[in-house]
């Protein structure tokens, strides 16, 4: 298997971050002294797609590239010292200095990261990369024919997984009696500052009737926690007929039901009653 050598990254791509070059990082012979010897950083990334892998220390980055998601294992020489480790699927190059924005009118990109902190001091050293989910997969079922479009306040995080402020809104529709949409990780709650509203709204129309439900207020009575590693995707199933959603969220193991009823709370067309089942990790 191929090793892949520390390389230069271009300035645009990590502005104001030292990068080492290869020279930093010396091969050995037998003869010679192991101690300015690289480390051999072992990735297994059996549980990984496409990602942008990037290996940096105290400001300097000594590794950022492309893993295809066709590799079992991932191998690249670095400095013996503490390393910080990402690896990031469904991100642009630029990643590591902006962070991913979200375009007006799009859902959020299916991103999962991996990070882990290690200390490279012997000859090689090995770590299994797992991602997490940076965004909530929201699924709609139901027999009815209805447009949907979800907005929000949050359009984008940055490479820290800090939500960024902005407009997020994205239209979507029902295919074989199913709609999804990813939602970015959110502002939970107890740490907005009071001037960000945290909306997260969701519209349903169905011919000349509008249904407004408040997202955010409904993940919120059910427990849906913003802050977990991993975010767990959701099911709303709905009936226009009895007025009514069933939020449901895999995997399927503890359930806690609760009824919540929301008002017109948009200023919109007519109350709706929601139903919530939410099942939690």
């Amino acid at each position: 298997m191929p090793i892949n050598r520390c390389r230069a990254l271009p300035a645009s791509i990590l502005t104001g971050i030292r990068v080492c070059v290869a020279a930093l990082v010396p091969a050995c012979t037998v003869m010679e002294s192991r101690e300015p010897c690289p480390c051999v950083l072992r990735l297994d990334v059996r549980e990984t797609e496409a990602s942008l892998l990037t290996v940096w220390s105290e400001g300097t980055v000594f590794f950022s590239g492309r893993i295809s998601g066709t590799e079992e294992e991932y191998a690249v020489e670095v400095p013996r010292t503490r390393l910080f480790v990402e690896v990031a699927e469904g991100v642009p190059d630029s990643f590591p200095a902006v962070g991913v924005e979200i375009p007006l009118g799009e859902d959020c990109p299916p991103v999962r990261i991996f990070r882990d902190t290690l200390e490279a001091g012997g000859e090689d050293v090995s770590v299994k990369v797992v991602p997490l989910r940076q965004y909530c997969e929201l699924t709609l079922e139901g027999d009815v024919d209805a447009d949907l479009r979800v907005e929000g306040d949050v359009c984008g995080f940055s490479a820290e997984g800090q939500p960024f402020p902005g407009p997020f809104a994205h239209s979507f529709s029902f295919s074989d009696g199913k709609a999804s949409v990813r939602l970015p990780r959110q502002v939970p709650a107890g740490e907005r500052d009071p001037s960000e509203a945290g909306r997260l709204a969701l519209r349903v129309t169905a011919g000349d009737a509008v249904s407004d439900f408040d997202l955010a207020a409904v993940l919120a009575a059910v427990g849906y926690d913003w802050t977990e590693p991993d975010l767990p995707p959701l099911t709303l199933r709905l009936d226009l007929a009895r007025t009514s959603l069933l939020l449901i969220s895999d995997p399927w193991n503890e359930t806690d039901s609760r009824q919540v009823v929301l008002g017109d709370s948009l200023g919109n067309h007519r109350q709706m009653s929601l139903s919530c089942c939410f099942f939690r990790n």
